[in-house]
């Protein structure tokens, strides 16, 4: 199994929670806000790399939930003191279950601002 991520940069990078947002548009807002400001776009950078710096986890989860392909998007907020905040990932499945265990815990470098990011993780065969 081999897991390929996507880092999506000139998109919305938003993060949820239920009581964060109620729509990907709201998402694609909250993103857009986040990357308006030079030291935003500088951040990006950052909590890309920091999320991604440790995916070790992925295969465990997909055999978990049995999935062999497919993908999975995550909304994630990264409050100012670097913590995560809200999170919001789709579709809802086992395999996103697994994985919130997995992120919520998370610590990042602290944005400017509260910040808002969007991954997409492909799993593929």
């Amino acid at each position: 199994m081999k897991l390929q991520k996507t880092i999506v940069t000139t998109l919305m990078l938003s993060s949820v929670g239920t009581a964060f947002c109620q729509s990907v548009e709201e998402l694609e807002k909250k993103h857009l806000a986040s990357i308006a400001t030079p030291e935003g776009k500088a951040y990006e950078s950052v909590a890309a790399a920091e999320f991604s710096s440790d995916l070790s986890f992925m295969p465990k989860c997909a055999r978990r939930a049995g999935v062999n392909t497919g993908a999975v998007t995550i909304y994630y907020e990264v409050t100012s003191e670097g913590e995560v905040g809200n999170l919001y990932m789709t579709p809802d499945s086992v395999l996103v279950e697994c994985i919130h265990t997995h992120i919520i815990s998370r610590e990042f470098t602290p944005p400017p601002k509260t910040w808002v990011g969007k991954i997409t993780l492909t799993i593929s065969q």
